[in-house]
């Protein structure tokens, strides 16, 4: 790191030039991260029952101004006229096709984070964090109350255009 005086015009102290020239390439670098990012998780995702591994739903993630959220696209035949029985709230009985389930993910380094997630069986909201797999072939969603140690995780997997 290269130090040198201020200006005579500033408080008489040191200044390192090569920090801040680190810290401005790392903004922009990171800066340049986010769009990409944003496209990477954005898509439609294929749920599936993780016993079973019948299909469920096709969730689609969208990202606007830095900010992901996640809509049911689509429903299993035998699931498509399902409500949010045991939602409260203005979401009590809406159809879960349509339904926001994540909401107010932002970039947290490798992941997102700092969302919430609604499981439409349960009613319940939990804080949520994604991040994605297999070469981006797999998002890794994961619920949990207050520390990501206490939750789940699903797999989602990338819906392909045919």
């Amino acid at each position: 790191m290269v130090w040198r005086r201020s200006s005579i015009h500033a408080p008489d102290r040191s200044v390192p030039t090569g920090g801040r020239a680190a810290a401005s390439a790392l903004a922009m670098a990171l800066a340049a991260a986010a769009p990409a990012a944003a496209a990477e998780i954005a898509g439609d995702w294929r749920m599936v029952n993780e016993r079973t591994g019948a299909f469920q739903s096709v969730v689609r993630m969208e990202v606007r101004a830095g900010v992901a959220e996640a809509r049911i696209l689509r429903l299993a035949p035998d699931a498509a006229h399902q409500r949010c029985e045991r939602c409260r709230g203005d979401l009590q009985d809406r159809p879960l096709q349509g339904l926001r389930i994540v909401r107010d993910l932002r970039p947290q380094g490798a992941r997102w984070g700092g969302g919430k997630i609604l499981d439409p069986e349960s009613g319940k909201v939990y804080d949520c964090e994604v991040r994605l797999a297999e070469d981006g072939a797999v998002l890794e969603v994961r619920g949990f109350v207050g520390l990501p140690a206490f939750g789940k995780t699903m797999r989602w997997h990338r819906e392909r255009a045919l």
